[in-house]
């Protein structure tokens, strides 16, 4: 059996460069975003809000490159699925306003213990949250 026909598992990295006048990306909701998005590629947890602004929170953190993953904060039932969200993600934003100290006290160990990002919010607006991640990068 000769070399030429055995397969072999790719492991690298491609990098492409990107050509000038290269057409724009789109984002999770097929919306046009920058191409040098602050977020690119990288999926953000915001636990607690109002569950109302969750459309607005998705197109903004989309429109900076990045995926939203969204938890109300509730801990009532256990908190085995904040811990799995927070695992999940490479950002959390937690909005104080709307949350309980369990729920803070579960996500920040959560980070801590998974080296995730933590960034504690106190308003529940939607330009706040644009303007906390826009500096992120």
């Amino acid at each position: 059996m000769s070399t030429k026909n055995k397969a072999r598992k790719f492991t690298g990295e491609i990098s492409r460069p990107e050509p000038a006048g290269a057409s724009p990306v789109l984002n999770s909701a097929g919306r046009e975003s920058c191409a040098d998005c602050p977020l690119k590629g990288m999926r953000v947890a915001v636990v607690g809000g109002l569950a109302r602004m969750l459309p607005t929170y998705r197109k903004i953190v989309s429109e900076l490159g990045a995926q939203c993953i969204f938890h109300n904060g509730k801990v009532g039932n256990g908190s085995c699925k904040l811990k799995n969200v927070v695992c999940g993600s490479d950002l959390v934003v937690f909005i104080t306003s709307i949350n309980s100290h369990c729920a803070l006290s579960v996500v920040k160990t959560a980070c801590r213990k998974n080296r995730k990002r933590f960034i504690a919010l106190r308003e529940t607006g939607s330009e706040s949250l644009g303007r906390l991640l826009s500096g992120c990068a």
